[in-house]
Order: structure tokens, then C-alpha cells, then sequence
């Protein structure tokens, strides 16, 4: 049974419109009810264990002190700079900003862990030891076709993606900070907004700075960081383009839900798959196999990704497979 999470404001139409953005959401570990008055409120919780409660701005710090929840969350309509003995969230911003900084101050004191508002996301991976097979251009098309659906972020864990040129962008921050910020441990995945741009319909992290940022990391941290950001990065879908390292790609693929492996018909690209096939059965991966689908990509220049946006990528012929694959998703309604 989900937790309780009350929203107790004297705008019903704030509380409720809050209320339903959250339900809606689906993966939340919560449900939210929304109330305007103390005796509708203290009058569920008297039946109802209420695990968190938003107090608006308006209810007294003396009824507060004897609300039966077990956390409290102010919801302010003026930004604080200095905190108080009871932790705020500012009222207007988006409702997935305000869900971002809840789940930032939900907080263990004793475990210094953060309580999750959502399930996992799904995660996503591309991989390909063959090179040049449009690798890029599909995972780019895939994730901007499921963006239509759900929330989704891409990560492209190449060394050289040359995402910047391609995209135009001049990155403040990229995936080498964000790698940097989660090694020191002091990652607090309500700022992942910094770290996350926009490009033809698809939010995701830009590539690392320096291809050693990736090379000096170890494929199990690298897999337990995705699966962190897939747990707590607000994202329903992580889509992970993957490196040319078969050794950190098997770990990313061990905690994908799938993976999708495109394949040549050409005899050099048939030979770095098979490579690739025995590498896994000699390493024990052999269990990849059940969450791992082949694609067959045509060698025809139409496959090919020439530097197209994600939505100009959807309309040719890998947007259609994109939308295909996305249609014949089993768990699309599962998050």
C-alpha cells in the first residue's frame, strides 16, 4: 500500500491541482490528498497514517507542532535563504521542481539517505561494438519518440561524441561534473536540472569533457551511478548510448531493462558482434541475453545520423523503427 502524502493549503485549487500532477505521475510511492481545512485534515489522519505533509503558508507553527504526520514540508510563496527548524519548499515553480526538492529533503538523519518519492526508472541501453551502424542516430530517434509518452533523459557514454558541434551548445556543466559531484558523495539529485539541456525535443546530460573521465572509471561504479540516476533523477526513462568498452558496457547492460544491440550484415560487423557474443558467455554474462534484442540496420546511407536534431531524426526511416519498437513496448504502462 502507498504511503499517505496530504497537501494541506488554503487554495484548494493549488492542493488539488498539486494533488493530481503527482498521482498522475505513476511510479510514486506515495498518494497525494490534497485539503484546505485543519478539521477535514485531522479528521483523515485520525483513520489514515499520513507519512508527509506540505503545510501552505496561513497554518499556525502551534498546530503544526501536534499534526500527527511523521514529516513536515512547508510550501512558502516567498524563497527563504536561511533555513528554519522546518524544512520549506517554494510554492510556485513547476510541480516537478517541487516534487525535486522534496525528495532532496527527505532525508534519514541517521542513514543520510534520501527517501525516494518514485519507483525506478526504466533504463534504456544502445550498444553496438560495430561501428558507424547508426548507433547514435537511433538512440537519439528512440528517445525522442518516447518523450512523446514519458519523461525521458538521454546519456551518451561515448568518449568523443562530438555532441557539442553537433548540438551548438557551449556546456557550463556536462556528465564529467556530475560523475565528479556522485564520487565525492555529495550529489543531490534535486539539482540534476543543472546538468541537463534541451535538443530537438530531448533532455540529456552532455557527454564527458575528457574521454579519461570515463576510461579511469570502473564499470560497476559507472552501472550503480546509472542506476542511481534512474532511481532518483525524476526520469522515467534513462536511454543510454553506450561507449565502445565491452567491459563497462556489460556492467550498464546488467542493470538495463533492455538493451538494444544494432547489427550489420557486412562481414567485419558480424565478426565484432560475434567477438562480442563469446565475450559475454565467457564472462558469465550469459543472463544479458534475455534483456538484449538485435536490430538489423540496413547499410544504406538513409540509416545513417548526419547531425539532424532528434526531431527531424523521428521522421526518416529511424524514427519509424523508433516508433515501432515504442508501440510494441509490454511495459509502457508500468511507469
Amino acid at each position: 500500500m502507498k504511503k499517505v502524502m496530504a497537501v494541506w493549503d488554503r487554495d484548494i485549487c493549488y492542493a488539488s491541482r498539486l494533488a493530481d500532477f503527482i498521482n498522475g505521475k505513476g511510479g510514486i510511492g506515495y498518494r497525494v490528498v490534497p485539503f484546505s481545512s485543519e478539521s477535514c485534515f485531522l479528521e483523515y489522519s485520525r483513520s489514515h497514517e499520513v507519512a508527509l505533509l506540505l503545510a501552505g503558508t496561513g497554518i499556525s507553527d502551534s498546530c503544526l507542532e501536534t499534526v500527527p504526520a511523521e514529516r513536515i514540508v512547508y510550501l512558502e510563496e516567498e524563497r527563504r535563504t536561511e533555513e528554519e527548524k522546518i524544512p520549506a519548499v517554494y510554492k510556485y515553480q513547476s510541480a516537478e521542481q517541487v516534487m525535486r526538492r522534496i525528495a532532496a529533503l527527505m532525508v534519514d538523519k541517521k542513514e543520510g539517505k534520501s527517501v525516494a518519492l518514485r519507483e525506478r526508472g526504466k533504463v534504456i541501453g544502445v550498444y553496438s561494438p560495430a561501428g558507424r551502424c547508426g548507433k547514435t542516430g537511433f538512440s537519439l530517434a528512440l528517445a525522442r519518440e518516447w518523450a512523446d509518452k514519458k519523461r525521458v533523459l538521454y546519456v551518451n557514454l561515448e568518449m568523443c561524441s562530438g555532441f557539442q558541434i553537433l548540438a551548438g551548445e557551449s556546456y557550463r556543466k556536462c556528465l564529467s561534473d556530475l560523475l565528479y559531484v556522485y564520487g565525492s558523495g555529495t550529489c543531490a539529485w534535486e539539482g540534476i536540472g543543472a546538468f541537463v539541456y534541451h535538443w530537438g525535443g530531448v533532455d540529456y546530460i552532455p557527454p564527458v569533457r575528457y574521454p579519461e573521465d570515463l576510461e579511469n572509471m570502473d564499470g560497476e561504479e559507472l552501472a550503480a551511478f546509472l542506476e542511481e540516476l534512474a532511481a532518483e533523477g525524476g526520469y522515467d526513462i534513462l536511454v543510454v548510448d553506450m561507449g565502445a568498452m565491452a567491459g563497462h558496457s556489460a556492467d550498464v547492460m546488467e542493470i538495463c531493462d533492455l538493451t538494444y544491440l544494432p547489427v550489420l550484415e557486412d562481414r567485419i560487423s558480424q565478426a565484432k558482434i560475434k567477438e562480442f557474443e563469446d565475450y559475454l558467455d565467457r564472462s558469465g554474462r550469459d543472463g544479458i541475453w534475455e534483456r538484449l534484442k538485435k536490430l538489423r540496420f540496413p547499410t544504406e546511407g538513409q540509416w545513417g545520423f548526419d547531425g539532424n536534431d532528434p526531431d527531424q531524426v523521428r521522421w526518416g526511416e529511424m524514427g519509424r523503427l523508433a516508433k515501432q519498437l515504442v508501440g510494441e513496448a509490454e511495459w509502457i504502462e508500468e511507469i
